[in-house]
């Protein structure tokens, strides 16, 4: 499992290209979308499932659980200290 999902991650590399003006929210959509589609695909083969609807919500899920660890860190640690040059 481990296998196939960090292949599916590996278009996330593309996000360095985030840093280029007035491209890098287009770039950072498209990743995002490309990646979901390759992790459905990567939990699809991986667990053998027949549906793809079934890996979609898979993902789904696991994506929700994502959210909510981000936003529960970012409540503790602070945006603040996210932030270059903040002290």
């Amino acid at each position: 499992m481990m296998r196939t999902i960090g292949f599916a991650s590996s278009p996330g590399i593309l996000n360095i290209l985030g840093v280029i003006p007035f491209l890098g929210q287009f770039v950072a959509l498209i990743v995002g979308i490309w990646g979901f589609i390759a992790m459905v695909i990567a939990v699809r083969q991986a667990l053998d499932y027949t549906s793809t609807w079934r890996a979609v919500g898979v993902c789904a899920i696991g994506f929700v659980v994502y959210i909510i660890i981000a936003v529960v860190l970012a409540g503790i640690i602070g945006t603040e200290h996210m932030t270059p040059g903040a002290s």
